[in-house]
């Protein structure tokens, strides 16, 4: 029979409670920047805007912004050296139902 220390169940324990937290950290930013960007989908945002409306690093706001283009959810356009992102509505019709009833 294989034995385990007494600290196992506690450090086991303790390991999930940080891995979920860092799971629900990360979907609970990602739910925020598309807010940010649904809210006012023909407003273009770069990275530095992002962080400060947010209060979120630029490492996470690059990051997160980088996964939502990936996933067609953003839009990714290059002036100068600013990285403008704006809100893909021609992808999901459901978003864009839901802007022009809610926008004049």
């Amino acid at each position: 029979m294989l034995r385990f220390p007494n600290f196992f169940p506690e450090l086991f324990v303790r390991s999930h409670y940080i891995l979920s937290r860092k799971i629900f950290k990360q979907a609970f930013i990602k739910m925020n920047i598309l807010k940010l960007f649904f809210e006012e989908p023909t407003k273009e945002f770069n990275v530095r805007e992002i962080v400060r409306l947010l209060k979120i690093s630029p490492a996470t706001a690059s990051k997160e912004s980088k996964r939502l283009v990936k996933e067609n959810l953003l839009k990714k356009r290059e002036e100068r050296l600013l990285k403008l992102y704006k809100a893909d509505l021609e992808s999901y019709p459901e978003f864009q139902m839901y802007v022009t009833r809610t926008c004049p």
